[in-house]
């Protein structure tokens, strides 16, 4: 047993030991240009402090000219939500239909050609390193009823000048779908998860006005226009389905009540059975009827209804199955509005006639208009909203060309393009069609004015399938908010109370979790504003994500409230990690200007005003190396084999610096730290060390663990987690042992030996303590979990999350 009466008790009480001066000052950060807008008051004189703030970009519609700017606090990140998030899955659309070529008699219209090369015109903007909303070509929307949401992209202005509400959903490579609202430019995403490895994303997706749906290797899921309620139907549901791929989502319906059912083919190992599902996920068996043909000639427009190319001409189909012929002709393609039918005489003298779906009144198209290529090697004919054009995929030399061709004119323009759409792609004002590009980043939109194709959005990813609805009106605040349940897997119900913790989701989604509540308020940001292996840090009503050593040409994180985000300057944090500093809203990084070299050298970051504190703070200790924060805002240090907890002097440039311990630390939180010491002959012991007083006593092993358990290492900090690995009451505390690979976590109850393994703990992320210190919320993996004696309970419903942080203890100066 080791006698540690006069060891460091007394170096607890009284060894403050001096540290030089730092050798040079904190770097100087720039002033932006415009005034701070923040949540805490400043002294007026220190027009530094307030210039340095970075601007928000608004993302909701702007303020009638008549209001005043908005310089107020943030609102309630929980109560008052205004953006949206979400997620879903990429996928690659798959052809509906086979146009007839076009041999009808000639009418004398003209014809001429433009051809865009891929990706040929020059951007107006960009927004990879500045918020979106403030970029010149960005659009702000209406005044009245604009959407709001987390990231808003800059269009260009073939984009920006359709004039009709239209929704673009884009299916990204990493899983996540995002709908895109014009004229707004907001982007709104839902979060969707299929643990299933052999999901085929190459699944055709299917845009009804209020959800959209696709297929899975295990069943399908569907996607409500608002909200993020996602549903999913599990595969047995529709009885066999022959394994992988034995399901597909083809159409849908109106159901008598207005809202939408959707139709699936089970291609079984038997027979195709087809099944009618609710956007509650209720099934039924259908029947084997006229609108459930699978075939070629079955055309389903945008609006819901169904058409049937069959013997004697075209039939519509009604919901119930109900058939009434329409047409002698062919149907080539349907809009909401019009109808494109191929008619001809019993002479076989044959031409294409535009069918007004409301009136009945036929227009013919002059012939040359739909050229013969288009009976040979053309596919997806798709008539545009208004009848005024179509478009079709051409296979080209090395890849499929998308055409649109006026039928009026014959003008037609062309772009390379990937995309097998199920539905439409028209723009809601037939202005042109969108579509991935060829190399995936981002999507394009052909225009019919110029010609060209237009590349953007790339910001969010790189896309693998798009599909566009036409809404009435793009969706008000009102319905962004994205307010999800949790549950946790297996029926596991963990007692935490009162924890409520700040994470970002795999796409840079904020997500605030509520355990008791079990929900979580989600929003999204901007991936324009990227943050590399990102820190979280919740201060007041807002949330700064940031990330360190970014160049000077990317933005070092964001801070966000929902609805909203400004962009952290470039270079404003310096090499290695970004640790909580002594108040909210600050944080300790190494200046910009530091080098790779021997010693700690740290100052303090202002959050809100995105430069150094006001007066200067910072932490020097020539010689030492950084082990991580205390959880208290200071930093844990070693140098010459001890450990200290060092601190800044407020109102100084000094250093203070409390020696810890000569041994090894093992686990340190706010209140409580375990460290491990020996003696001259090596008998060793765990030392329990009360952080307010200094008190020391001796801890039994636990079943043997706490002599192998293993120190911080400074090669492989978790930086966040040293300083919330005890709990407040220092009965609980997470250690790091041996391992058959490397090392494995450990979660032990010193009070009754408990220990319970912690397989795949994400070391950079914070344990969350509950109210009584009984259990504690971090991340395994991507998962959030709930620990405590009793085991692991993972939360379900959040997706992938990176980073995690909760409330910040504060240290009193």
């Amino acid at each position: 047993m080791v006698d540690h009466s006069d060891v460091d008790g007394g170096a607890w009480a009284g060894d403050d030991i001096p540290v030089p001066d730092p050798p040079a000052d904190p770097p100087t950060v720039q002033p932006n240009d415009a005034p701070a807008v923040g949540r805490r008051s400043r002294d007026p004189a220190s027009s530094e402090a307030v210039n340095l703030a970075p601007v928000f970009g608004s993302l909701t519609a702007p303020a009638a000219p008549s209001s005043p700017p908005s310089t107020g606090t943030f609102w309630s990140r929980r109560n008052r939500l205004v953006a949206v998030v979400a997620a879903a899955f990429a996928f690659v659309a798959v052809v509906l239909v086979v146009s007839n070529g076009d041999d009808g008699e000639p009418l004398g219209a003209s014809s001429s050609t433009t051809v865009a090369p891929d990706h040929t015109l020059a951007r107006t903007s960009t927004t990879t390193s500045t918020p979106t909303s403030t970029t010149t070509s960005a659009v702000t929307g209406p005044e009245n009823g604009a959407p709001s949401g987390g990231l808003r992209l800059a269009l260009p202005a073939e984009v920006a000048a359709i004039s009709e509400p239209t929704e673009v959903l884009m299916a990204t490579s990493d899983g996540l779908l995002h709908t895109l609202s014009l004229p707004s430019g907001v982007v709104r995403s839902v979060p969707v998860v299929i643990d299933d490895p052999s999901f085929f994303r190459g699944q055709p997706i299917v845009v009804a006005p209020d959800a959209a749906a696709f297929a899975t290797g295990t069943g399908m899921v569907i996607v409500p226009r608002e909200g993020s309620s996602v549903v999913t139907v599990d595969a047995d549901r529709f009885g066999d389905t022959g394994g992988v791929g034995g399901l597909e989502v083809v159409g849908w319906e109106p159901a008598p009540d207005g809202t939408t059912r959707f139709l699936v083919a089970n291609y079984g190992p038997n027979d195709m059975t087809w099944y009618s599902v609710g956007l509650d996920g209720s099934a039924e068996a259908e029947g084997d009827d006229a609108r459930l043909a699978r075939s070629f000639d079955t055309i389903r427009p945008p609006d819901g209804t169904t058409f049937v190319n069959d013997a004697g001409g075209v039939y519509a189909v009604d919901d119930v199955g109900f058939t009434r012929r329409i047409d002698d002709g062919v149907l080539r393609a349907v809009s909401a509005s019009s109808m494109l039918i191929r008619q001809c005489t019993p002479e076989l003298d044959c031409g294409d006639v535009l069918v007004d779906r409301a009136t009945g009144e036929s227009q013919p198209i002059a012939p040359g208009i739909l050229p013969d290529e288009l009976q040979f090697n053309g596919f997806g004919l798709d008539l545009a909203p208004d009848g005024s054009a179509v478009s079709a995929l051409v296979s080209g030399p090395s890849s499929q060309d998308l055409v649109v061709i006026d039928l009026v004119t014959g003008d037609r323009v062309q772009s390379s393009n990937q995309s097998f759409s199920r539905g439409s792609l028209w723009a809601a004002d037939s202005s042109g069609v969108f579509g991935p590009t060829l190399d995936g980043n981002g999507i394009e939109f052909l225009d019919r004015a110029s010609g060209m194709a237009v590349p953007f959005a790339d910001e969010v990813g790189p896309i693998t399938s798009v599909a566009v609805r036409a809404p009435a009106a793009e969706l008000g605040p009102a319905s962004a908010v994205s307010t999800t349940p949790i549950s946790f897997a297996n029926g596991a119900e963990p007692s935490t109370t009162g924890v409520v913790v700040t994470a970002i989701g795999r796409s840079g989604n904020i997500v605030v979790v509520d355990i008791d509540a079990r929900s979580a308020d989600v929003w999204s940001v901007s991936e324009a504003i990227p943050a590399r292996d990102p820190s979280l840090f919740p201060f007041g009503e807002q949330v700064a994500v940031a990330s360190s050593a970014n160049p000077e040409r990317e933005p070092s994180g964001y801070i966000t409230i929902p609805g909203q985000e400004r962009p952290l300057p470039p270079a404003l944090f310096g090499p290695g990690p970004v640790i909580a500093g002594p108040t909210p809203g600050t944080v300790w990084t190494a200046p910009v200007s530091a080098g790779v070299g021997v010693g700690v050298s740290q100052v303090l970051i202002d959050l809100d005003a995105a430069a150094a504190a006001t007066p200067g703070r910072s932490i020097s200790v020539p010689g030492g190396v950084l082990l991580g924060g205390d959880g208290l805002g200071g930093l844990v240090v070693m140098k010459g084999g001890d450990v200290y907890i060092a601190t800044s002097v407020a109102g100084t440039d000094e250093t203070s610096l409390q020696r810890l311990t000569s041994g090894e630390l093992l686990a340190i939180g706010s209140t409580t730290a375990f460290v491990r010491e020996c003696d001259d002959t090596s008998n060793c012991d765990v030392v329990r060390v009360d952080r307010a007083d200094g008190a020391r006593s001796v801890v039994a092993d636990v079943q043997g663990l706490l002599a192998s358990a293993l120190p911080i290492d400074s090669s492989d900090p978790p930086f966040a987690l040293v300083g919330s690995a005890v709990s407040p009451d220092g009965d609980l505390a997470v250690v790091r042992v041996p391992g058959s690979e490397a090392y494995q976590w450990v979660f032990v109850d010193f009070a009754d030996g408990a220990l319970t393994p912690l397989d795949n703990l994400n070391g950079q992320a914070p344990f969350v303590w509950s109210g009584g210190g009984a259990s504690a919320v971090t991340l395994i993996g991507a998962d959030l979990v709930v620990v405590d004696a009793g085991g692991v309970a993972v939360v379900q419903g959040l997706g992938s999350l990176r980073s995690l942080a909760g409330e910040q203890v504060v240290l009193a100066d």
